[in-house]
């Protein structure tokens, strides 16, 4: 056979392949393709997202009104209770406990601190809610019975509730607005009345609060980074300002006689009813300095203090707290007193009981936006995450 009859030969017997239709096959897989990858990447993108979202921490201020994110946390909260005076208070210390959440009647929206006790009444703060934060204004102080959370009394406010006191025949409020563009936003000493009746003071211009206000020997005291504000108790009037040393991050104050005290740079000063400021003895040993003080009931002195060369641990008096313990505030009613801190970065309170000497402590691992007040012999309530939350500190349990 000659190569062309081959050739036609061959050619002949190949199957006809069409063309048609090939190039529109290929993009619709291209488009499937790309149509998975993108999917694939919003899935991602959505998981990073949700994480990235739950444990951001975001503070906002809007033109009328204020805002605060914090990290949300699990719906159950666990405490870890210490029983004794233990000498260092580690990540294993304690025995688990849960966290009660106490039902309010109404509801109180998104509720913390400060917590401020009075027999069996319990005050906090409380705002509306905005996701799993706050914001405001409105604010309002509500005041409850500590044993059955029953609502005793409110007080609506706008403003963010810096610390609450009672004496000298009312209640007292330090508020503080939302944060201005630049410079130090307005804060107001309020004086409330048994039927609700609210005066309110504007603070002088720069007035950076430091500390809660305390009440006693006829005045009104407030601790600033910079000094000590003194208003008449029954006019709520301004009358001396105290200057003292800049700038302290944390102030206290306590008028368990004339003259009262307040701390500054570790030591204490008297300030005179005539205005003047001087030093006194401390009390203190060593190299120790007082970083917080507080009034009992019978008229006595708490001293705060912490002690370099002790490893930088706190004493209330003569009792050292546990290590590891790192103190924030100090508060005593009744025969109790409680010292409120950290334990590792997590929010703790170690309770002394009539004697002075370390009943036990609380850690609340994982709780933010806290607080603490000791109520009762077996009970700590606290605000945490918004909610108040009751723990039994009871050996029996």
């Amino acid at each position: 056979m000659r190569e062309d009859q081959l050739e036609r030969s061959l050619r002949a017997s190949v199957p006809y392949v069409s063309t048609v239709g090939v190039l529109d096959q290929v993009a619709r897989k291209r488009h499937a393709r790309t149509r998975t990858r993108r999917a694939g990447v919003a899935v991602v993108a959505a998981m990073l997202l949700a994480v990235t979202v739950a444990l951001a921490v975001v503070a906002t201020n809007g033109g009328d009104g204020a805002s605060t994110h914090v990290a949300a946390s699990p719906d159950t909260l666990h405490a870890r209770v210490v029983h004794g005076a233990v000498a260092a208070i580690t990540p294993d210390s304690g025995t688990s406990r849960t966290a009660n959440p106490v039902a309010l009647d109404p509801d109180q929206g998104y509720v913390r601190g400060p917590l401020f006790v009075t027999g069996t009444t319990l005050s906090f703060a409380a705002y509306d809610r905005d996701g799993s934060s706050f914001r405001f204004p409105p604010s309002r102080i509500v005041r409850v019975n500590s044993v059955t959370a029953h609502e005793e009394g409110r007080v609506d406010l706008k403003a963010e509730v810096l610390a609450v006191a009672d004496g000298e025949g009312a209640r007292w409020a330090l508020t503080r607005n939302p944060a201005p563009a630049n410079g130090l936003p307005d804060a107001f000493l309020k004086r409330i009345t048994a039927d609700g009746e609210v005066t309110s003071v504007l603070l002088p211009p720069g007035s950076d609060p430091a500390g809660r206000i305390v009440v006693g020997q006829g005045a009104v005291w407030i601790p600033l980074r910079d000094a000590v504000l003194r208003y008449d108790a029954a006019t709520a009037r301004f009358t001396t300002r105290y200057a003292l040393s800049c700038c302290e991050a944390a102030r206290s104050v306590a008028a368990v006689a004339d003259p009262v005290v307040a701390t500054d740079r570790g030591d204490l000063v008297a300030l005179q009813g005539d205005g003047a400021i001087s030093g006194i003895s401390a009390g203190t040993q060593g190299a120790s300095t007082i970083t917080a003080v507080t009034s009992t009931p019978s008229a006595g002195l708490l001293r705060l203090t912490q002690n370099p060369a002790d490893g930088g641990r706190f004493s209330v008096g003569s009792e050292r707290l546990p290590a590891r313990f790192v103190a924030t505030g100090l508060s005593s009613a009744g025969a109790r007193t409680w010292v409120e801190g950290t334990v590792d970065g997590q929010p703790a309170v170690v309770l002394l009981d009539e004697q002075g000497v370390t009943r036990g402590a609380v850690v609340l691992d994982g709780a933010h936006d806290v607080s603490f007040a000791w109520v009762s012999h077996d009970t700590v309530i606290a605000t945490a995450d918004g909610r108040l939350v009751r723990i039994d500190v009871s050996r029996d349990s």
